[in-house]
């Protein structure tokens, strides 16, 4: 597969003063979260996901095991929004994002150094994509968001959407949603969604099919082959 737009440069710490010093020190080595009721607790009861794309940037993780997705209590992928619009340098804001997704464990002290109000206009796109990251994790209860699929999915809607995906063979048990069979989830879409100008959201469950499916005109989603490592010792990838 082609992968557009894809860099394996290592993205550099903003050299702004604004943020101090102290504030962005590499977490502790070796250091682990727990999934977690302290993550779980940060947001309200009526906290929900979306269930269809209004205009604006969103993020999804599709967490996929055999032939079944993983869907919420409304039979929805989970989907966050990001911000209610992007900016034509979207690429540069996923790219980095494409590097946090290494870093699912440091979300609350990447948070930390890009704090919105010491964070300059060109940077508040990742600063809200945190935001999504973090809201996620805990309506999910799980930090492991999976690997980013290699571009933004995008429609004539003016919607982009930021896919996540992750195998849970051996994932652990979740709270509050089920697996569906993907089939039953694209039908369900099918009857919803017009043909004509498919959303981000319908244009991503055409593409998805099952690992066992038979070869077609639509390719199964993966993560793109960024090294599978760390960045460490970890920098601060807040910068362009």
């Amino acid at each position: 597969m082609s992968h557009r737009g894809y860099t394996d440069t290592e993205v550099t710490p903003v050299s702004s003063p604004a943020v101090p010093p102290e504030q962005c020190k590499a977490p502790p080595h070796g250091r682990k979260h727990s999934v977690s009721k302290s993550l779980r607790h940060l947001f309200q009861p009526t906290t929900k996901f979306v269930r269809s794309l209004k205009r604006g940037l969103y993020l999804t993780t599709i967490f996929y095991r055999d032939d079944n997705v993983l869907v919420t209590p409304d039979d929805q992928i989970p989907v966050v929004e990001v911000e209610d619009a992007f900016s034509s340098s979207l690429m540069q804001d996923f790219l980095w994002f494409t590097k946090v997704s290494y870093l699912w464990e440091d979300i609350l002290w990447l948070q930390q150094c890009l704090s919105p109000s010491q964070t300059s206009c060109t940077l508040q796109t990742r600063v809200k994509m945190l935001q999504a990251v973090s809201l996620l994790q805990g309506m999910l209860g799980v930090q492991d968001l999976g690997q980013a699929y290699f571009e933004p999915i995008k429609d004539k809607q003016g919607n982009a959407l930021l896919v996540l995906l992750r195998d849970m063979s051996a994932g652990p048990a979740l709270d509050g949603v089920h697996w569906t069979p993907l089939c039953k989830l694209q039908l369900q879409r099918k009857s919803i969604s017009s043909p004509e100008e498919p959303t981000a959201l319908d244009t991503l469950l055409i593409t998805l099919h099952a690992p066992e499916s038979p070869p077609g005109p639509h390719r199964p989603l993966s993560p793109h082959p960024v090294p599978n490592r760390p960045l460490s010792p970890p920098p601060v990838p807040i910068g362009p």
